[in-house]
């Protein structure tokens, strides 16, 4: 039983009931106690029920309160409450509180009484032992307030923490368990909100020391889900209070090994102002360290033409939490000279993961990527050199006429083949136009490779068809008293290279191997994949262990001597006559080979003839054939999209129109770049492809791209060109290889390529004219 005061209630005073008489007044109060849904009682001084209300026969479960007791005297002060279990006459059980309140009447002492069932109480208090249990056998201290944040409830762990006394008053305002005046405002809000709360502050315990907590606040609730509290889990920070600080200690030896580095190091916040920086740093730059401690990085050591973008970047990168791990930018000296930085990147994070700086570690290149350039101009000016100026300048000229050419004819001789039925005595003669018109844009390409200019354009390319392209050349010019022999890899490994450059390797060593058989002889040309362990790349100088491709070229000529063979990659040496020869053939070839990380190796005797061994690295994977036109409209992807395509030549338009419509797409056509804003002005919600020409009358690409996207920004396009890739570079277009399709192709390659980009997200017509990025940090 437990017991409680509680004050006496205040009668209420009305001038319509002090009208009334006493009898009246009686009937009334009669009235009130029959009717009220709480059980009331008059009892003797001893606790016998002498009177009860139907709401107290109720709760009593009996007709009769005859010689039933209840467990309270006159004696008790006035507003005890008891509590006691009762068995009825149905023989269940209920919990009852009576609140006695004794008075004397009629000059005998009575008692007062009102009943209430607290049976459901009673079991939700030991509901509440048992989860107060559990709340003991955590490891978080927990605290259950009342919503004026008075401490109701603390468990094992609290007591612990905080040293409190399993007698100490449940009524009690602790600062630092419970949020400040100033915010407990707030707290209740949010957590009202079904929000939880989070602070840190200091707890003073009851042995007034102090204890460094973090505080999570929630909402507690009652069974109909009212808020009836809170609920405050409270975490002892000491532990990371200690591993803080011994994070600092190892953050101090961390940047004093940074101070010792050659390396040079800074961390920026995420405004891009200096926090730290090394001695490396200061010494590359000039600058004093409390010049650069909370300077801006940007304002002071990146170049101004590119200051305020890398600032916006870098402040961009932060915000995302996109930090890239590796980058490189120039920086200024103090004096006004340039280095160049190649930096690593690490975010450093707050507590709860948000980025508040970046640590960048950094290397001076600047000499050695000088060095590189300088390297690699060399190999440029030599390539160049090589190269038929007259046939480049024609490959470039007449590039775009010639494919548009061949293209039409591809495509119609395609459309024919594709129409054809087995046995059609006219196959033979399609296949040889379409093998023609395919000749020919191989020796397009080939061409439009030397026109290139020496640029680099790496891509994954199949070793055997670079020497079939070659061999096909020099049967047509060397002189028929060569024998020309193959060996090829059936299956070799694909090449990540520049096929161009790889073919120009190639035929010069060929040409070396022709002028070395004056008289006629045999070239044999062979591919073979190699696996290379560390004991075999040792012995081949420059190489790294890995899977190479071999491509040897072996001749019956004269052969060399040693003095010779020893400087045949030596620029402008050469053993033919003057005006026979530049001497740089072999020279420009070693170049290319070796900035592809490749080695050519060559074995050769007076009168044994020659062999030039050319390694080239390879992925791995095995290379594929270029795709032949396989004459079935049926192995060709269908689609129910509308296209526009634009170019101005009629016969591509129509081959264009018949293919595309055959395999069920709604063709639109424009012969100019007006024609075709006007004709997606009223079809743009219908378009889901504009094909397209790079160069056309009446309006150039530039401006078709702009204008077609202001009409539908996800319109999606497909450019075509016969031009070399200098027309991209002067259109200052940045293409996806999805989203180009070069002249001339093939049915095939055109319903590939259209449903390839159907089928890829749509790029963004700005993104075309955006260059890459070259930096992270400046």
């Amino acid at each position: 039983m437990m017991s409680s005061e509680r004050p006496e209630p205040r009668p209420a005073q009305s001038s319509e009931l002090s009208a009334l008489d006493d009898d009246e007044v009686r009937q009334l109060s009669a009235q009130l106690v029959r009717l009220s849904g709480d059980g009331l009682a008059v009892l003797a001084a001893d606790g016998l029920v002498l009177f009860c209300n139907p709401s107290a026969h109720a709760l009593l479960g009996t007709d009769s309160v005859e010689n039933v007791r209840l467990p309270v005297s006159a004696d008790v002060p006035s507003g005890t409450v008891v509590e006691f279990t009762h068995r009825r006459v149905d023989g269940s059980e209920r919990v009852i509180a009576v609140t006695a309140f004794p008075l004397v009447w009629q000059g005998q002492r009575r008692i007062l009484a009102t009943l209430r069932d607290v049976t459901a109480d009673r079991d939700a208090a030991a509901k509440l032992r048992v989860q107060a249990r559990l709340l003991d056998v955590i490891g978080q201290a927990v605290l259950a307030t009342d919503l004026d944040w008075h401490i109701l409830y603390w468990n094992d762990r609290a007591s612990t923490l905080l040293g409190w006394r399993p007698d100490k008053p449940s009524v009690r305002f602790v600062p630092g368990v419970v949020p400040p005046p100033e915010d407990a405002g707030r707290v209740a809000e949010a957590i009202a909100k079904g929000d939880t709360w989070y602070a840190e502050s200091e707890v003073v315990c009851d042995d007034g020391s102090r204890i460094p907590v973090a505080v999570t606040y929630s909402g507690l609730v009652d069974v109909d889900s009212s808020l009836i509290g809170h609920i405050a889990v409270v975490s002892d920070l000491r532990s990371r209070i200690r591993q803080e600080q011994a994070l600092r200690t190892s953050e101090r030896r961390f940047r004093s090994l940074l101070d010792h580095l050659h390396l040079v190091a800074v961390i920026l916040d995420c405004d891009g102002h200096v926090s730290y920086c090394n001695s490396s740093l200061l010494a590359l730059t000039g600058w004093k360290r409390e010049d650069l401690l909370g300077a801006d990085w940007f304002g002071l050591l990146v170049p101004p033409e590119s200051r305020d973008e890398a600032r916006s970047r870098f402040i961009a990168e932060c915000e995302q939490d996109r930090i890239p791990t590796q980058s490189s930018g120039q920086i200024v000296t103090r004096s006004g000279g340039r280095r160049l930085i190649a930096w690593s990147n690490t975010a450093v994070r707050e507590t709860d993961g948000t980025v508040s700086a970046v640590a960048c570690v950094g290397d001076d290149i600047t000499d050695r990527t000088q060095a590189e350039l300088d390297r690699k101009r060399l190999e440029e000016q030599l390539f160049q050199v090589q190269k038929m100026e007259a046939i480049g300048t024609l490959a470039g000229g007449i590039a775009h006429d010639v494919n548009n050419i061949l293209a039409a004819i591809m495509s119609h001789a395609s459309l024919i083949s594709m129409s054809s039925r087995d046995g059609d005595p006219t196959a033979e003669s399609i296949r040889a136009i379409i093998d023609s018109c395919e000749r020919g844009a191989d020796l397009t390409r080939q061409l439009l490779n030397i026109a290139r200019g020496g640029k680099r354009e790496i891509r994954s390319a199949n070793p055997n068809e670079i020497v079939e392209d070659v061999l096909r050349l020099i049967r047509e010019t060397f002189d028929r008293a060569i024998e020309i022999r193959t060996d090829l890899d059936q299956r070799p490994w694909a090449l990540v290279c520049d096929a161009g450059q790889i073919h120009q390797t190639v035929m010069n060593i060929c040409i070396n191997a022709r002028d070395a058989m004056p008289n006629g002889g045999v070239l044999t040309v062979t591919t073979r994949n190699v696996t290379m362990d560390l004991r075999a790349s040792r012995q081949h100088a420059g190489l790294e262990p890995g899977r190479y491709v071999c491509i040897s070229i072996a001749d019956t000529g004269v052969g060399m001597p040693e003095s010779i063979r020893g400087r045949i990659f030596d620029p402008f040496f050469s053993t033919k006559r003057h005006g026979l020869g530049t001497g740089l053939g072999l020279a420009t070839s070693y170049g290319i080979v070796r900035s592809h990380g490749g080695q050519i190796e060559v074995q050769s005797e007076p009168g044994q003839g020659t062999v030039f061994y050319v390694y080239l690295p390879a992925e791995g994977t095995r290379a594929r054939s270029a795709t032949r036109i396989t004459g079935d409209y049926d192995e060709l992807p269908g689609g129910s999209e509308t296209v526009l395509l634009v170019d101005d030549e009629d016969a591509i338009r129509k081959v264009g129109e018949a293919v595309l419509e055959k395999l069920g797409y709604r063709v639109l056509l424009a012969a100019d770049g007006a024609e075709a804003v006007e004709t997606y002005r009223q079809h743009g919600a219908e378009i889901g492809l504009v094909i397209t020409d790079m160069v056309m009358p009446k309006t150039n690409l530039h401006s078709l791209i702009l204008k077609l996207a202001k009409t539908n920004p996800a319109v999606r396009f497909l450019f075509t060109s016969g031009y070399p890739d200098e027309v991209i570079a002067f259109h200052d277009l940045v293409l996806p290889a999805s989203h180009f399709l070069p002249k001339p192709f093939t049915p095939q390659q055109l319903v590939k390529a259209v449903q390839k980009v159907l089928k890829t997200k749509v790029v963004p017509a700005e993104s075309f004219f955006k260059k890459p990025d070259q930096n992270a940090i400046g």
